[in-house]
């Protein structure tokens, strides 16, 4: 896999790793040693990128999870947990939005973009945090777009109050477990 291995032996949980910027992370922490957990809704991205870190001699386990699904984020973390041993460092990366002007977005569409963007960080969050407070600490890093940002047509609801918000309170309560957030 190459010469660093920065995080040799740590598990990582890792959401929305099936492409873009999950799958860049995965490859990334694999590369530095990293026993990477891929939680990603679509088996055929997830697999793909789980047999790409493989083909590299990397230890990768991939998870069908829905992350808007408490249970499923749950059972997800559980399964990393007990195939690479405690989480160490998570990577929270879903973010979403349905297409179109605000004023023509449906109620449907709203509900669906804040489960997306930041239900699923909630959900990882709450069962990353006490494994990790019951192993001494961690990392949790939160990833929004620059859409979240700035304005853009393909993503008319800005998500960076919220999701920033959400990340400082837990890095406020989290602190005094040695385990960091970063939004």
């Amino acid at each position: 896999m190459g010469d660093r291995r920065r995080f040799e032996g740590r598990s990582v949980f890792i959401t929305g790793a099936g492409s873009g910027i999950g799958e860049a992370t995965a490859h990334a922490f694999a590369e530095e040693g990293a026993k990477v957990a891929i939680a990603e809704l679509d088996p055929a991205r997830g697999e793909a990128v789980r047999d790409a870190i493989r083909a590299k001699g990397g230890t990768a386990l991939f998870v069908a999870t829905d992350a808007t699904d408490e249970a499923s984020v749950k059972a997800a973390i559980a399964a990393a947990n007990e195939a690479h041993g405690p989480i160490a460092h998570a990577f929270n990366n879903i973010g979403m939005s349905r297409p179109g002007s605000i004023e023509e977005m449906s109620l449907e569409d709203w509900n669906w973009t804040i489960s997306i963007s930041l239900t699923s960080t909630f959900l990882a969050m709450k069962y990353e945090i006490p494994m990790m407070k019951a192993n001494g600490g961690g990392t949790i890093v939160n990833t929004a777009s620059m859409a979240a940002r700035l304005y853009t047509p393909s993503a008319p609801v800005p998500m960076p109050r919220p999701r920033r918000g959400s990340s400082i309170s837990a890095i406020m309560r989290a602190a005094p477990m040695r385990t960091t957030i970063s939004a």
